[in-house]
């Protein structure tokens, strides 16, 4: 690995966007030989990750078509990262000066759109790298040897500069005293062990910026439904047993929300009904709609059901948001945790909607 890379380094002065005997050998370097090398030891990197080797992902690229001035090799869960694009992973990134290499905790910057890779607002990904190093203290303390600024030097791309914004632990290896494969091995597994840490906390500590994950399942379901890709991999996706915990911890402290504020004859009406609770407060029936998320709560899912009902129901209605529901035990199967804020009434307007996907239809319209 220490001359892996080495000779990148050393090709990176080299850099064109054409191809070249160069810039095909820099090419087998980071999407072959990188690659190759964690393969070597990937078993332990899975293990430090802690997911199944299965999960494992390993790649490298320099480019599809022209060459890119920062080529990079990297590790991930495929799930929580199919591509670079998306979620947290560790990655190898050279500066185009061939001066440094860098192995670092990043997070994808970049969205593919029209052909082509769209860097993302640089204070957005400072605000990931930030999140991802609170939770990395009692890591952190036990070296010496990591930065959170890599420098890139970026000569004419404007992707080198989101690397750098998006990345929030770094080591540097300056070309001239790379450590030796030992060094390089342990510098991996720490790294691998820190992502661990960062896929574990982001299911229960929702970072500042992003897409809740309800929204994520909705938006991959009518992406799905309409043919299309979703956005699966970014992040921890809740599964059946997380959304259960997360509307059952919601449900409890609903419950006693409302008992707080005076209601009585609360009843559970969550299983077939637009609402959760129906109960009576100051002699009248009201109608109570219960949201649970583990992120900040700045965007709930609603039905066309439950806007049609509370609408209808207004005034004698309220919205009770349970917010930052952590999830807890081995398989994060316990809510524990969360902040209640309640609307009474509660008033939907249109500015507050957004439309998620149409009924399109195709009966009536006249087709060539």
């Amino acid at each position: 690995m220490q001359q892996i890379l080495k000779r990148v380094m050393e090709l990176q002065p080299l850099w064109t966007h054409r191809k070249n005997p160069d810039m095909d050998e820099r090419g087998k370097l980071v999407r072959h030989a990188g690659p190759d090398w964690l393969e070597t030891f990937s078993e332990r990197i899975a293990q430090e990750v802690r997911i199944p080797i299965e999960d494992l992902l390993l790649e490298g690229r320099d480019g599809t078509g022209p060459k890119t001035e920062v080529p990079w090799f990297r590790f991930s869960s495929e799930k929580q990262s199919p591509s670079a694009t998306i979620g947290w992973y560790c990655v190898y990134l050279f500066d185009t000066l061939g001066d440094a290499a860098y192995l670092c905790l990043s997070h994808g910057s970049t969205d593919w759109e029209g052909g082509n890779f769209i860097p993302q607002p640089h204070d957005e990904l400072r605000a990931y790298a930030a999140w991802a190093r609170t939770h990395l203290e009692t890591k952190i303390s036990q070296r010496t040897d990591l930065i959170e600024n890599i420098q890139l030097f970026s000569r004419r791309s404007d992707l080198p500069p989101a690397y750098e914004a998006s990345t929030a632990l770094a080591i540097r290896y300056p070309r001239e005293d790379v450590p030796d494969e030992n060094q390089l091995i342990d510098d991996s597994l720490f790294f691998a062990s820190m992502l661990g840490d960062i896929y574990r906390v982001e299911l229960q500590v929702p970072s500042p910026i992003g897409v809740p994950p309800e929204v994520q399942d909705l938006e991959d379901a009518v992406a799905r439904a309409a043919g299309k890709k979703g956005r699966a991999g970014q992040g921890f996706r809740l599964n059946s047993v997380h959304r259960k915990a997360i509307e059952m911890r919601a449900m409890d402290l609903a419950k006693l929300e409302l008992e707080s504020r005076g209601c009585v004859n609360i009843r559970n009406t969550s299983q077939g009904k637009p609402f959760d609770y129906q109960c009576v407060l100051d002699g009248n029936e009201v109608f109570v709609e219960v949201k649970g998320t583990t992120s900040s709560g700045d965007t709930v899912i609603l039905t066309r059901g439950e806007v049609e009902l509370h609408r209808e129901k207004f005034p004698q209605n309220i919205l009770v948001l349970v917010h930052g529901i952590e999830l807890n035990g081995e398989n994060f199967d316990q809510a524990t945790g969360g902040s209640v804020r309640v609307l009474s009434p509660w008033t939907i307007s249109d500015d507050s909607l957004s439309v998620v996907a149409y009924n399109y239809k195709t009966d009536l319209l006249v087709w060539d």
